[in-house]
């Protein structure tokens, strides 16, 4: 299977489906936020997954892809970080038309529980850096370069807004990240792309899929759909103009305090 067969088979068609079924409830800041984290997803991703292939973490069948490379990845690939933010995006909206969105919070926001999950992820990320250990490689890379902080800022900023919609938020991940792996395995069944027996655990779903590559999917649905309720709920944006105004109210008195302090 080509890698372009692959995209339009498993990610443009099921976006295009989506979208006729939920053209009603998409509304242009709901694809503003979409346009917003694609731009971030490519950013982000880019130079993340070159250092992968460049370093064989995972590779792929240069007969299956498109004659046009760019650094040391296929075009279809840069393609697939902005694809995969519209379908998943697509599966978020479909969700949220069924699960109805609970009444606002207004509980005082503390980030305890965000530095707790933060810490969750860097304790283990530093042991396997300690270990040593070749076959924890791409593990290492998802955790340290992917997830890490860009799940740290999402979290400190908002995991209260997230969690308050947390019956959404759990579908609106798990579905595209289970439909991800699954046609993940028909992707490194045909040879499409390969993963490294030698930077993996070893641990494989269905005896085919390493166990990273559904990280890999998870974390950036994580990404994508935690970006979508905090770039698109209204309590996040009155959140950022508190912290706006506090901001501008903190500078001004500090400037102030400048101008009445006597000069020697």
């Amino acid at each position: 299977m080509t890698y372009l067969n692959f995209l339009i088979l498993f990610v443009i068609l099921p976006s295009l489906l989506l979208g006729v079924l939920l053209r009603r409830h998409l509304n242009r800041r709901w694809w503003q936020c979409v346009g917003v984290l694609s731009v971030v997803a490519l950013v982000w991703t880019t130079p993340w997954d070159n250092y992968l292939v460049a370093n064989k973490v995972w590779w792929y069948d240069k007969d299956l892809v498109l004659n046009l490379i760019i650094g040391y990845v296929p075009i279809e690939e840069y393609a697939f970080f902005v694809l995969q933010t519209i379908m998943t995006s697509l599966w978020m909206a479909g969700v949220w038309v069924v699960v109805p969105a609970p009444e606002r919070s207004h509980r005082a926001w503390s980030p305890s529980l965000a530095l707790i999950l933060i810490g969750s992820l860097t304790v283990p990320l530093l042991a396997m850096l300690l270990s040593g250990e070749r076959q924890y490689n791409y593990l290492i890379l998802e955790i340290g370069w992917l997830a890490l902080l860009p799940l740290s800022v999402q979290w400190l900023y908002g995991l209260d807004i997230i969690l308050h919609h947390w019956r959404a938020w759990l579908i609106s991940v798990l579905l595209p990240t289970a439909w991800l792996t699954s046609m993940d395995s028909i992707a490194i069944g045909t040879g499409t792309w390969s993963i490294s027996e030698e930077q993996t655990i070893g641990l494989k779903l269905g005896g085919l899929v390493p166990i990273e590559e559904a990280i890999f999917f998870l974390i950036t649905n994580l990404l994508i759909v935690q970006g979508m309720i905090l770039f698109y709920m209204p309590e996040s944006w009155e959140r950022a103009e508190n912290l706006r105004l506090g901001w501008v109210k903190d500078t001004r008195l500090i400037f102030d305090e400048k101008l009445d302090k006597p000069v020697d």
